[in-house]
């Protein structure tokens, strides 16, 4: 039996797709979920009878992963926000041949320690990025598959969530910010 959760679409942050895009979750939506989403995000603000639909059902939960290098670019500017679980960067592997990255204080914790036995070696940057868990809960919006998923490390508040679907949902059901928003669970 379907059960509807109704919120109100908010302006995201503009960070859902390069999580939803990152071929790890890409492969794991398609697997868990049936279908591989458009790689964006439309948030929504959930009534209070939304929320408590949600915490009666069990989502399915797409566990956490660490990639070695990430995909695309601006990684810089996710670092340390906490955004769909991007939890850290961190360097390792060292190569010969130059100073690399030691100039001017060192990176990745090494400053004051073994520094001299570093001497003529090339830091290799290999970034080791841990992608966070995401519960999800499938359902329809209208006639299209969807799901309402809920990233365990957000910088959201508790009342909103994102939905996902195979298709660019704002322009496909000519929705803006403000409009309410149905989305039906399986």
């Amino acid at each position: 039996m379907a059960s509807s959760i109704c919120g109100t679409i908010v302006q995201g942050k503009g960070k859902g797709a390069f999580f939803v895009s990152q071929q790890y979750y890409q492969k794991a939506f398609l697997e868990m979920l049936g279908f591989a989403p458009f790689p964006g995000t439309l948030n929504i603000r959930l009534d209070c009878k939304g929320i408590q639909k949600l915490s009666g059902k069990s989502p399915i939960t797409i566990k956490g992963a660490e990639i070695r290098g990430m995909e695309g670019k601006g990684i810089e500017e996710l670092e340390g926000r906490g955004i769909w679980g991007l939890e850290e960067r961190k360097i390792v592997g060292l190569e010969g041949g130059g100073k690399g990255g030691l100039e001017g204080g060192g990176k990745g914790g090494l400053e004051g320690e073994g520094i001299a036995g570093l001497e003529g070696k090339e830091i290799k940057e290999i970034e080791v990025t841990k992608l966070g868990s995401v519960d999800c809960y499938k359902g329809k919006i209208g006639r299209w598959d969807a799901a309402l998923i809920r990233p365990k490390q957000s910088s959201h508040s508790p009342d909103i969530a994102e939905l996902i679907a195979p298709i660019h949902l704002k322009k496909e059901l000519n929705l803006k910010d403000g409009d309410k928003v149905v989305f039906d669970l399986s």
